[in-house]
């Protein structure tokens, strides 16, 4: 368990900014880019430490569980065994709310070309139950506050960020086009029951995202 340290957009170097919104589908703002940072140093931390998954939960997220946080730690091994059967390449599992907001309908469509069109399964755009399983499967929604990463989809996300493709999107884009440049979409699920969620939903006056204008 490791809290790393948030980097805070508006305090990042002026021409660290500026270059990474030189490879981004639009200019980034500075919240956007400090949440790609801060989670980056999540992935690197997981993948150095040859952990094959790893639960990242953002600094506002709100666990769903009576035992917080420290529940939803205990039972992770439970949750990642059971998504296995259903997937056992499954490669994200997103533990808040699917759909909260209408993930197509507020991203510009030339701004995820590799999310539209014949390039997205249909059930890309709704929740598939799997049975009685307890997980759905799913296709891009935003608000990553509580996403279970697999080793080798943070090892091409870092890639990505390495090797500047795809063009750079906030956090909850980008790594949905990541996924999709290396046919893995079809490799999310997500729990039936949100299991996180933030303290205000979608976000609140004491959420980092609104502090840094995401």
């Amino acid at each position: 368990l490791r809290v790393v340290d948030a980097v805070m957009g508006g305090q990042m170097p002026r021409p660290e900014r500026a270059a990474m919104s030189a490879w981004a589908r639009r200019e980034m703002e500075p919240g956007e880019l400090g949440i790609i940072r801060s989670n980056e140093a999540a992935w690197a931390h997981a993948v150095a430490a040859g952990w094959e998954y790893t639960l990242v939960l953002e600094d506002d997220a709100k666990v769903e569980l009576a035992g917080g946080p420290l529940q939803l730690l205990a039972l992770l091994p439970s949750l990642v065994a059971s998504a296995a059967e259903v997937d056992k390449d499954w490669q994200l599992l997103c533990l808040t709310p699917w759909g909260l907001e209408d993930f197509y309908g507020l991203c510009t469509p030339n701004h995820i070309p590799g999310l539209c069109g014949s390039k997205a399964p249909a059930w890309a755009r709704r929740p598939k139950l799997v049975g009685e399983t307890g997980w759905k499967r799913v296709g891009p929604t935003f608000h990553a506050f509580g996403w279970v990463y697999r080793r080798p989809l943070m090892e091409k996300l870092l890639d990505g960020l390495q090797q500047k493709r795809p063009p750079l999107n906030p956090l909850d884009v980008w790594v949905w086009e990541v996924m999709a440049e290396h046919d893995l979409l079809w490799r999310a699920l997500a729990t039936a029951t949100p299991l996180v969620s933030t303290r205000t939903m979608p976000g609140g006056a004491d959420s980092l995202r609104l502090q840094q204008g995401y």
